[in-house]
C-alpha cells in the first residue's frame, strides 16, 4: 500500500468518526446517515430514485450531485 492510499484511509476513517459525533447530536428525526461519507436533512430530500444497478439516488434541494445511498441505509427509502 503506497503512502498516499494509506493517508487516504486514515483521512476516511476520521471523516467518518467526526460524521458519526456530529450524528449523535442531530435529531435522528430531521437528519439522517444515507452512506459513511453522508448526512442528510430530511427536508432537503427532494427526489428518491434508483439508478440502472438498483442504487438509490439522493435529489438534494439546491445540489446538483445526486447522493448515492449505501445499501445499510436503503432501509430508510422503501416506503418513499
Amino acid at each position: 500500500m503506497s503512502f498516499l492510499e494509506k493517508m487516504k484511509k486514515k483521512f476516511d476513517r476520521t471523516r467518518s468518526l467526526l460524521l458519526k459525533e456530529l450524528e449523535d447530536e442531530l435529531d435522528p428525526q430531521d437528519f439522517w446517515r444515507v452512506h459513511r461519507s453522508a448526512l442528510v436533512r430530511v427536508s432537503a430530500i427532494a427526489q428518491v430514485t434508483k439508478d440502472d444497478r438498483g442504487r438509490h439516488l439522493l435529489g438534494i434541494r439546491g445540489v446538483q450531485e445526486r447522493i448515492e445511498v449505501s445499501r445499510n441505509h436503503t432501509h430508510l427509502f422503501q416506503q418513499m
